[in-house]
């Protein structure tokens, strides 16, 4: 190792998994390691279990539910945005100065705009080479949120979306570089770059061979995402009929599985995981359901279930970010009808789309590696490569 010092600052724990900026943090953290120390600060607590790797160190202040509250009002009279505002809590301010105090980094790294809004005014005392990492820009997260909602929380959002747009444009003078995955949105914004996600090697395997007249189908995601629910809700009445009619069985991977599978199942049996490790979980499916009805974040869904080497029946937008091709690559589909019209097909003949299946799989296993994306983040953050 280089004896490089790295600061990582989230709002979530890195052993919290299921999230999208979970999933950035921790190939950050195994990244940033190939030169130095890590230390992750972030909300968390209640586990004291050491991190594996002895050269990682992880810092977390509890949540709280009142300070977040008085966190929100205090930051609007200044533009503070509500995203922001909630984590701007006492405890992560003196956490994040006393390790800027005594830590000796050389780079501090924010994970989501949110932790790095709610830090900005100590941010004079952090070191020079400070840099942001988005998922998506929040503010057009927010509006495509909003456009669905009802009122009063559709104007809330609006307002929400406003806040934001400042917030990100000020990001680009605070931070260098502003990292998104989202490839779109980096190319709209000057100043912007575009790291994909990213997968560990080898961590996917092959799934276990199709069972003929009976399908293993999942909806992976975080559920306690409004998002995700909804679209778990649209995926289950698109797999309703072979699951009454015994041909396909049905089941939610993720955090909040059990609560909302009890809440879409009217008398279908659909079953519900909150797996510790998602790899080894889709390796027991046959087909993944990744439909979107707002297009928001990584989807990092989709990405898993291509490397597991599942078949993806998707919504073709988010697919296509992370670089997927509708008939090549996953079976486009948008609504109820078009899932249950493309399980049909899958249930009638799952052996024609094994070349799809394989296609799917080499194609993120290539373009989405975690050592090759490794060294791009060595040229975005100027590491040079890393040694020892």
């Amino acid at each position: 190792m280089s004896g490089r010092r790295f600061l990582l600052v989230a709002c979530r724990s890195a052993r919290q998994v299921g999230r999208g900026d979970g999933v950035v943090l921790r190939a950050r953290i195994a990244m940033l390691r190939r030169h130095g120390e890590v230390t992750v600060l972030s909300f968390g607590g209640g586990d004291d279990t050491p991190w594996p790797d002895p050269g990682v160190r992880l810092v977390e202040v509890p949540f709280s539910a009142p300070r977040a509250v008085l966190g929100a009002l205090r930051g609007l009279p200044g533009g503070l945005p509500i995203q922001a505002g909630i984590w701007r809590q006492p405890a992560f301010v003196r956490a994040f100065r006393g390790l800027l105090a005594t830590g000796g980094f050389d780079a501090v790294g924010f994970i989501t705009l949110r932790p790095a809004l709610a830090l900005e005014p100590w941010l004079a005392a952090a070191p020079p080479r400070r840099w942001l990492e988005m998922i998506d820009l929040l503010s057009e997260n927010m509006d495509r949120i909003g456009a669905r909602a009802p009122w009063p929380r559709r104007a809330l959002m609006r307002f929400e979306a406003r806040r934001l747009v400042r917030a990100e444009a000020r990001a680009a003078a605070l931070f260098a570089p502003v990292i998104l995955v989202n490839p779109d949105e980096a190319a709209r914004h000057p100043g912007f770059i575009h790291l994909p996600l990213s997968l560990a090697p080898g961590r996917f395997h092959d799934p276990a061979p199709l069972r003929p007249g009976r399908l293993r189908i999942c909806v992976s995601g975080n559920f306690t995402y409004f998002p995700n629910r909804e679209a778990a809700g649209l995926a289950v009445r698109g797999a309703a009929g072979l699951v009454a009619a015994g041909t396909a069985e049905l089941t939610l991977l993720g955090r909040g599985a059990p609560a909302l599978a009890a809440t879409l199942a009217a008398g279908l049996p659909i079953g519900a995981e909150e797996p510790a490790d998602m790899a080894l979980a889709l390796a027991g499916q046959d087909v993944a359901l990744c439909p979107v009805l707002t297009f928001t974040g990584m989807q990092n869904k989709i990405l898993e279930a291509a490397a597991a080497g599942l078949i993806v029946i998707a919504s073709p937008g988010p697919a296509a970010v992370i670089g997927l091709e509708p008939g090549r690559h996953f079976l486009p589909a948008t609504d109820a009808a078009s899932l249950a019209a493309q399980l049909a097909a899958v249930l009638a003949d799952p052996g024609r789309f094994g070349p799809m299946r394989r296609a799917a799989q080499d194609f993120v296993r290539a373009a989405h590696d975690q050592d090759r994306l490794a060294l791009a983040l060595d040229r975005a953050l100027d590491l040079g490569p890393p040694s020892g």
